[in-house]
């Protein structure tokens, strides 16, 4: 689970600068010196990517790059 949370951080960080900010990224919570991955899934502050932004982001990667396009879609998969 932490290093899918690991992941998917990166991954929006990634999407928000190939997307020139279109794309919001994940912000790590961090309280009191709690690490980033305490619960992740009930204290994360970004809103999620929609079906939309996902479509957008898939289509334009798949054209730059074919190999990071699959590998973001196994990422996703696993993510769900």
């Amino acid at each position: 689970k932490q290093a899918r949370a690991a992941c998917y951080i990166s991954f929006t960080k990634f999407l928000y600068r190939l997307t020139k900010g279109y794309i919001k990224p994940a912000i790590p919570l961090k309280d009191f010196g709690n690490t980033t991955f305490f619960k992740i899934r009930d204290k994360i502050k970004t809103e999620s990517i929609s079906k939309q932004e996902w479509t957008v982001f898939f289509e334009a990667l798949r054209i730059v790059n074919y190999r990071d396009y699959l590998i973001g879609k196994l990422i996703v998969q696993g993510i769900r």
